[in-house]
């Protein structure tokens, strides 16, 4: 298999090189050469072997959990004959983050990304009676499990997901009487982990994320899938739905207290619904109008528009983005202010830099987002909104969060009449997906996560 994709590869690689150069003219067939592999056959960092994934041009070394990455050296590197690389044996580099290696045989070149990997030995994700969703907490290692007060909790069936390659203890599927906390030990080469599992008793809420698949393994889009996923995973008694099962009666949106909605469009210049989303807005103006709740993140954020959820009913006036396939690596930690709204339910328990909760961090230095926005911009200079009190005053909303540059990129709808609430977030800052990047890994992430989370709650109350 590896033979194949490095064959096909060198194919793609030389009908590149000329279609660059006017169509491999004869005059420039003389001048190239591309006839050389730019193939990474092994290398080393501190003698720790690479694992070389050629589909994807990465390489994943694995060191001990506690490992100093920060002064690798690279002790080894072997190439295809003839072809050299931007990284030398002998080379001292700092790998905390992901670092970019570039191999040239004549005119052919190809980049790989290197990252080096400590030993993990995680929990990722909990449930108890392949129902009850824990919210697993990665910083204290402890998960929460809420089960309804009928439930016998002496007899509970604790099942579990866990990192590459991890052992855990006890096993998942066994028998646990969860009276007091249990102790699950997860287990993996150098590093070991003890989670401590607590279960509590109280009302489960039905909740539901809607997409434009039929299932959250059919979402297309790797960030709607991933933000799927969470809660799917996480919050008990939630449901995956789709749009066209809305339209075609196969789904009681009366049985939700809140349903959350997702919505990714690669480079966002105000892109327009789904068609799927758009069939169903009778449906789910009959939901909102009689209480139902809604949670609307990224350019879902529109859909207040075909809902009469704003006064003036239009979209957020400011929205871009980038390619999933295509993000930007950042190179220093994203926030965003809340000063003012620090007492919001959406902000509570979330990981603050230096003490400072007047700054929301959502991802950290190394993640590759999207930076898609979708938010009210506000100013004179722009049109629609001349001020805040302009915008509140226009659209009924409250402004729970703005950016840097005064813009509304969290806002609240309170009930109308017999209406629900409404939460929207639209802040570039909020990704769920960074291709290439373990976003459990981020430190900041988890406040994505949290915010989410107290969202779905505070609009259950």
């Amino acid at each position: 298999m590896k033979s194949i994709i490095k064959q096909l590869y060198t194919i793609l690689l030389v009908t590149v090189a000329c279609l660059t150069v006017a169509g491999c003219s004869d005059d420039f067939k003389s001048n190239l050469r591309l006839d050389g592999d730019v193939w990474v056959n092994s290398i080393k960092l501190d003698e720790y072997a690479g694992t070389i994934d050629y589909q994807n041009k990465t390489i994943v070394v694995g060191v001990p959990y506690d490992y100093d990455v920060t002064r690798m050296a690279v002790s080894e590197i072997n190439l295809s004959e003839g072809a050299t690389a931007s990284i030398a044996v002998g080379e001292t580099i700092d790998f905390s983050l992901p670092v970019s290696l570039t191999v040239k045989n004549g005119d052919v070149q190809m980049n790989y990304t290197i990252t080096v990997k400590r030993d993990e030995a995680k929990i990722l994700t909990f449930k108890l009676n392949d129902t009850y969703v824990g919210k697993v907490d990665q910083l204290s290692k402890t998960i929460f499990v809420v089960v309804p007060l009928t439930v016998d909790i002496t007899q509970l069936k604790g099942t579990f997901t866990g990192s590459d390659g991890v052992t855990v203890t006890p096993a998942s599927g066994s028998i646990q009487d969860f009276t007091n906390p249990v102790t699950y030990t997860a287990t993996y080469r150098s590093a070991v982990t003890s989670y401590v599992v607590t279960v509590t008793q109280g009302n489960v809420i039905p909740t539901a994320f809607i997409g434009t698949a039929s299932s959250v393994s059919q979402l297309t889009s790797p960030e709607e899938k991933a933000a799927a996923q969470w809660m799917m995973d996480n919050i008990s008694m939630s449901e995956y739905i789709s749009f066209k099962d809305v339209v075609d009666g196969k789904v009681d949106l009366g049985k939700y207290t809140a349903i959350w909605w997702h919505f990714h469009a690669d480079n966002g210049d105000n892109p327009p619904l789904p068609d799927d989303a758009k069939a169903a807005v009778e449906k789910f103006k009959v939901y909102y109008q009689n209480g139902g709740n809604l949670l609307l993140t990224r350019y879902a954020t529109f859909y207040i528009k075909d809902l009469s959820i704003a006064k003036d009913e239009r979209v957020p006036n400011n929205s871009w983005g980038r390619s999933e396939d295509s993000p930007e690596v950042v190179d220093g930690a994203w926030s965003f202010p809340i000063a003012g709204n620090e007492s919001h339910p959406l902000f509570q328990d979330l990981r603050w830099k230096d003490g400072d909760k007047t700054r929301v961090y959502t991802f950290d230095a190394g993640y590759a987002t999207t930076n898609s926005t979708a938010q009210w911009h506000i100013g004179t200079d722009w049109g629609g909104y001349e001020d805040l009190n302009a915008w509140r005053s226009l659209t009924g909303g409250i402004d729970v969060a703005c950016g840097d540059d005064g813009a509304v990129i969290i806002a609240e709808f309170e009930p109308r009449a017999n209406s629900g609430r409404t939460i929207c977030i639209g802040s570039g800052c909020y990704d769920w997906y960074g291709k290439g990047v373990d976003a459990s890994a981020d430190y900041y992430h988890y406040n994505v996560e949290l915010m989410t989370l107290n969202a779905i709650n505070y609009l259950c109350k």
